[in-house]
């Protein structure tokens, strides 16, 4: 008995250990079934759209006509005259104003996306001759900066002797120091090629790019000599009147093909004969029949003439002259610098990301006429905040009572800018041929918003070329790698926040209407006591902004004074130690007091103020009192209230300030609506 009990019980707890297994497992299966249910509710995939049937067009001579390789080739051109298009540069000014006109013509809702891109720009760029004037018909162009560090000649610019650099120069030459290297890219010294650094390691001042063929003028004075006995043995076989009668036959000839159509013919004999056997199987719609007289006569008078050629000139002979006139066209287009080779691997050796101030510049063929002699060069090139536009532009679809699924947009993109590693020569043909295209498309779909089953919407976006930052911001307020409706709020908090800062902005504009505010301690003081907490600590940081900037901006004429200083050897005696001393003291006076509250520096600013126009008085008695034959007093640094008109520098701030929250009020409701579009 104790043994069947033991048994019951031990297949008593293995039934109950199944049990709460299989509770578990049934659990587990449920939580499973509940958890996959609550993803697919969460997660429900979006219906997929439809296939939009495209719409027919009956007569579609219009579309076809607008995408016509000529159609957009004009486009093109016009884009191409508009000239440079990297950021900030003329041209793509010119082509945002093309892009604006096209929209709007074409009667689409334009929105304008204003965006922020650093690019750098040329504000100067000379070269002088030893007359310290322009040299007539001579461009130079700077290269990109080296990393941060823009091209920027001295004050005096760069002078010294231009020399052409060949490989026997390099070994036959010691000293370069003052010098400044012309390099032809057609004929570069191997070992140095379009490397800088090797230029600068050789003691030159700068280092220019050009194109010159060399053996474009010897092809030139052979080609001529054939030329010249080619027309002796045309005038040899052919009489004067067969000359004058093959003449008239080829405008007789082109005139009547030019009534049906085809262009002037080749008049090669080849052609000729081509155009003959054409007539005669009657694959001409020329029916007359002195036309094949015509054309009979203009054989004969023609094979003789070539005739004529084979006799005086030999096969290679004239394969030759074929040679040297393709060759002298081709270099004639490669001449300056459309012959330089600017792939990548070549033209990357001029631009370095050691941000070291040298002047690399790229100019055109001229500049060989100049070799041995002095040039100066002035160039002047900076990073400055340019404001790119994104251009939408929306055709709205004509065609009524469009389901729902069809209310979505087609977009057309483009870029309109373009990249060249000379900011000032950036034509960029192939970056214009998507907007020449873009537009195109638009003058063909004009005509079809009746038909259009939906909305298109043309996107021509700026700054591609720079860090592509028409993209970026443009796809930041449809949003991006977040949502939509995310970037919409965003977009509504950034309103709001600007709103609230221009309240700001124009509350203490408006104490600034009167004149004594910041000039008088005791007037100051009175209208800040009235400003709310907020405002008078928004009011406060920025008068310290305004004076640590001040202070920032006066280390520069002491670093300069200092280096000219260290010019002449630190003495004592010179004038550049008198100037030196001048600008450090007056940098000390406004050090002396940037820390002081605002209350008291305009407090200290008054009386100081008063001290200078009292001194100012007493001087002007001295003077008239005076012989005039007296020295003048030596110069002497600055009276504080002279180096820091307060109230005139809070005046431009806060007028910047007011401006900056206006533009983003204006950018952010913009936003709001792109965002809206899509």
């Amino acid at each position: 008995m104790e043994g069947g009990t033991v048994i019951d019980l031990a297949v008593g707890n293995i039934k109950s250990r199944l049990w709460v297994r299989g509770v578990i497992a049934l659990g587990f299966i449920l939580a499973t079934f509940l958890v996959a249910l609550v993803f697919l509710k969460v997660s429900e995939p979006k219906e997929k759209p439809s296939v939009l049937t495209p719409f027919e067009v009956k007569d579609n001579r219009s579309m076809l006509d607008a995408m016509m390789s000529g159609n957009v080739r004009k486009n093109l051109d016009t884009i191409l005259d508009n000239g440079s298009r990297f950021t900030g540069q003329e041209g793509w000014v010119k082509t945002q104003y093309l892009i604006r006109d096209r929209f709007e013509k074409a009667d689409l809702d334009v929105y304008e996306q204003h965006v922020d891109a650093v690019a750098p720009t040329t504000t100067r760029r000379e070269i002088l001759g030893e007359n310290n004037q322009p040299i007539a018909g001579l461009e130079i162009y700077p290269f990109l900066p080296n990393q941060a560090q823009p091209i920027v000649t001295p004050d005096e610019g760069i002078t010294g002797e231009l020399v052409y650099i060949t490989e026997k120069m390099l070994t036959t030459r010691v000293r370069f120091n003052g010098c400044i290297a012309v390099v032809n890219a057609w004929d570069m010294p191997k070992r140095m090629e379009m490397e800088w650094v090797k230029y600068a390691q050789l003691g030159f001042s700068a280092l220019i790019v050009s194109y010159k063929n060399q053996d474009l003028k010897g092809w030139k004075e052979e080609f001529q000599e054939l030329s010249a006995k080619l027309e002796i043995t045309r005038k040899d076989n052919l009489s004067a009147d067969e000359e004058k009668r093959l003449e008239e036959l080829q405008g007789i000839i082109n005139k009547a093909l030019d009534k049906v159509g085809p262009k002037p013919i080749d008049w090669s004999l080849p052609a000729v004969s081509e155009t003959i056997s054409a007539v005669l199987a009657d694959n001409t719609p020329v029916k007359k029949p002195e036309f094949v007289g015509w054309l009979n006569e203009c054989l004969k008078l023609s094979t003789k003439l070539e005739l004529s050629r084979k006799d005086d000139f030999s096969a290679d002979e004239m394969k030759h002259f074929k040679d040297l006139e393709n060759n002298i066209s081709d270099a004639e287009k490669k001449i300056g610098l459309k012959g330089i080779d600017w792939s990548q691997s070549k033209i990357i050796k001029m631009i370095s990301n050691t941000p070291v101030n040298y002047t690399r510049l790229a100019a055109n063929r001229e500049i060989f006429d100049h070799i041995g002699k002095k040039v100066t060069l002035h160039v002047r090139c900076k990073y400055e905040n340019m404001q790119t536009i994104n251009f939408l532009g929306l055709m709205k679809s004509e065609k009524k009572n469009r389901p729902k699924k069809e209310k979505e947009l087609l977009i057309i993109t483009s870029h309109y800018d373009a990249f060249s590693y000379m900011p000032d020569l950036a034509e960029g043909t192939m970056s214009a041929l998507g907007l020449a295209a873009q537009l195109s498309l638009l003058e063909g779909l004009e005509e079809h918003r009746d038909r259009m089953t939906r909305d298109v919407l043309f996107i021509s976006t700026g700054s591609r070329m720079v860090g592509v930052a028409g993209t970026v911001r443009l796809l930041g307020i449809l949003g991006g790698s977040t949502d939509q409706e995310a970037a919409w709020r965003y977009q509504k908090d950034r309103l709001a926040e600007d709103e609230e800062s221009l309240k700001l902005v124009d509350e203490i504009v408006k104490s600034l209407e009167n004149e004594k505010f910041l000039v008088d301690s005791d007037v100051t003081g009175q209208l800040i006591d009235k400003f709310d907490k907020k405002t008078s600590t928004f009011f406060k940081e920025q008068g310290r902004y305004i004076l640590d900037q001040l202070v920032l901006e006066m280390g520069e004429p002491v670093i300069k004074a200092n280096i000219a200083l260290k010019l002449v050897g630190d003495r004592e005696d010179t004038p550049e130690f008198k100037n030196f001393m001048i600008v450090n003291q007056e940098q000390r006076k406004l050090q002396s007091v940037s820390s002081y509250p605002i209350i008291k520096l305009v407090g200290v600013l008054q009386q100081k103020s008063k001290q200078l126009a009292d001194a100012r008085r007493l001087d002007q008695e001295e003077q008239e009192s005076e012989d005039a034959t007296n020295p003048p007093k030596p110069t002497k640094a600055r009276d504080l209230s002279e180096l820091l008109n307060f109230r005139q520098l809070n005046l431009d701030r806060f007028s910047k300030l007011r401006d900056y929250h206006i533009e983003r009020i204006s950018r952010a409701k913009m936003a709001m609506e792109i965002n809206k579009l899509v």
